[in-house]
């Protein structure tokens, strides 16, 4: 397990368009990795639109958001995307 502050070992996954992302996209930048276990549940979308809130403050901060679950590539993309 990480400690607050270490940094995360360098990793490549899929995003919602089906490309490949990896930690190192994000060099010069922090990067606020978010872990949730479930798209589209109650929970984890309240969790997504607070974070959608405040998206200004983090990038006049430098700060980009990964967020991280194992759902299907079809499942973050609805789950990005929904109203």
């Amino acid at each position: 397990m990480l400690e607050v502050g270490q940094k995360a070992p360098l990793f490549v996954l899929k995003n919602q368009d089906d490309k490949n992302i990896s930690l190192s996209d994000f060099i010069g930048s922090k990067v606020f990795i978010w872990f949730f276990p479930k798209a589209s549940t109650s929970g984890c979308t309240k969790e997504g639109i607070g974070l959608n809130d405040q998206i200004k403050v983090y990038k006049k901060k430098n700060i980009s958001i990964i967020g991280i679950s194992k759902d299907s590539i079809k499942a973050q993309k609805n789950f990005l995307y929904q109203k």
